[in-house]
């Protein structure tokens, strides 16, 4: 925490500038009335923030006798003043990084900056002098610790020519340190990110002297690559504008691992969507269990007692109904893995996959028949081991997963199905060059009675061949992109890899 010494002879000024500097920094103030009392206090300052119109002794008087006592020669001053061209007039030359400068009225953005800045250079003058370097090793210092810099470092001057370039900015672009002298900023940067230096970033600059932000590369390749970039313009003691620093940083691996992140996220959302789906159907379905049970109990005891055959009529289209809902209703109860398979037989995957197809081509022939929209099926059924599980539940996952392949080619295409064996799992995959998933819906693919077939299909397919692969302790992944296809792989532990 530093001292800074406001000297104004503006008390609503000076009260002004104390809120300012306690609200937005840590620093602590003093203050003076006029040029003497703002000598007599600088020996407690760090910075000093003085007016240039004072009583008894102007700014630039008092100025000067800081300047002639080597105990506070390394103050330094930020000016207030509505004229900073003038007052530079009547300042030496040497005293670049002591003076700055504030243009009334004083807004706190420049305040809080230009006091970080200052005493930033006052701190690092301080480190520098304690070392006993001489000025041209200090500066030999610097100049290594830039070139050193694993960021690019540049420097342009007033007409744009480059100063200064370090030997990562160079590698970053792809170019050797002669190659990159010849360049314009331009060709650095992608056309989008170059149009938006030439508007928005160079007006920034010019108001707010530093921008910050990200601009998309260009390598000496064409190689697109993301950067952060911080420009900052350099003024002289005089605020006459001297060119621009900029420091570059490849953001290419953080920006992966951002998007990689994002994934992580993605599958937690999804995951924690599944378990609340899971936990609804588990307290629904022991409720509508019920429900079923008692409206087929007294439909079935309405039927014996009655003797007019269109009671019994309507009595059987009730009970039909009936099995039907229990039957969705068991296909809800596989979401929930706790439930287990029922069965831990040995099955044979590829036989259970051969008797689905043959399955499914039959019904999606007679469901849907399009012989002017032919679908070609490829299958490529290598043996696999046995799994530990229930053939029929695997049966109708792989039915089900079969159906939406089909149904997902209205105009004709190809399904493939293949099965082979890993390193201790049998793999299967179920694929199509059909119509493909929206991003939206491929995030809640497996939650029940999600379709893009409404109104005549429930959506519990994929959701019901999720639930039966969990609860064989598998895992299943989708892949699809609209217009493109669709890709189903499911991953089964073998019978004896527990």
């Amino acid at each position: 925490m530093a001292t800074i010494l406001i000297a104004d002879d503006h008390e609503d000024t000076v009260r002004m500038l104390e809120l300012l500097i306690a609200g937005y920094t840590e620093h602590r103030t003093i203050t003076a009335a006029n040029g003497r009392e703002c000598v007599a206090a600088a020996p407690r300052a760090d910075l000093i923030l003085m007016d240039i119109r004072m009583p008894e002794l102007s700014g630039i008087g008092a100025f000067e006798r800081l300047r002639s006592d080597p105990q506070t020669a390394g103050i330094p001053i930020i000016f207030m003043t509505a004229y900073p061209d003038q007052v530079a007039r009547d300042l030496p030359g040497d005293t670049v990084g002591t003076i700055d400068y504030l243009l009334k009225p004083v807004s706190r953005e420049q305040l809080v900056q230009r006091i970080k800045v200052m005493l930033g250079i006052k701190s690092a003058r301080d480190r520098f002098r304690k070392t006993n370097l001489s000025s041209s090793d200090q500066f030999l210092l610097l100049l290594t610790a830039l070139e050193q810099s694993a960021d690019g470092i540049t420097v342009t001057g007033r007409d744009g020519s480059w100063l200064m370039i370090n030997n990562a900015q160079s590698r970053m672009f792809g170019y050797t340190v002669g190659e990159f002298l010849s360049l314009q900023p331009g060709d650095l940067y992608q056309p989008e990110s170059g149009q938006k230096i030439k508007t928005v970033i160079n007006k920034e600059l010019q108001q707010n002297d530093r921008w910050e932000g990200e601009l998309e590369g260009r390598k000496k390749t064409g190689e697109s690559f993301p950067l952060l970039v911080g420009l900052s313009v350099v003024k002289d003691n005089r605020g006459e504008f001297l060119g621009v620093m900029g420091i570059t940083k490849d953001i290419t691996e953080l920006r992966t691992a951002y998007r990689e992140l994002g994934k992580t996220r993605e599958a937690l959302i999804r995951s924690e969507r599944m378990k609340a789906v899971v936990e609804m159907t588990r307290g629904l379905s022991h409720d509508f269990n019920n429900l079923l049970a008692s409206i087929l109990g007294n439909t079935q005891l309405l039927m014996k007692d009655t003797g007019d055959e269109e009671d019994k009529r309507r009595l059987a289209a009730i009970e039909r109904a009936a099995e039907a809902a229990a039957r969705d209703l068991r296909r809800l109860q596989r979401l929930i893995p706790e439930t287990g398979t029922g069965e831990a037989a040995e099955v044979d995957l590829r036989r259970v996959v051969e008797e689905a197809l043959a399955e499914a081509e039959k019904l999606a022939r007679r469901r849907e028949p399009r012989p002017e929209a032919p679908v070609e099926v490829k299958a490529r059924l290598r043996p696999v081991p046995p799994i530990r599980g229930s053939a029929g539940e695997l049966k109708v996952a792989c039915l089900n997963l079969l159906l939406n392949a089909f149904q997902s080619l209205p105009r004709g295409g190809e399904v493939r199905v293949a099965t082979w064996e890993g390193r201790d799992s049998a793999f299967l995959r179920i694929s199509d060059n059909g119509i493909g998933m929206s991003p939206e819906i491929q995030e809640r693919a497996f939650e029940p009675f999600v379709t893009t077939r409404l109104p005549d299909h429930s959506g519990l397919g994929l959701s019901d061949a999720y639930g039966i692969v969990l609860a064989h302790r598998g895992r299943i992944r989708l892949r699809s992109r609209e217009g493109w296809g669709t890709s189903v792989t499911i991953r089964l532990p073998l019978f004896d890899s527990d």
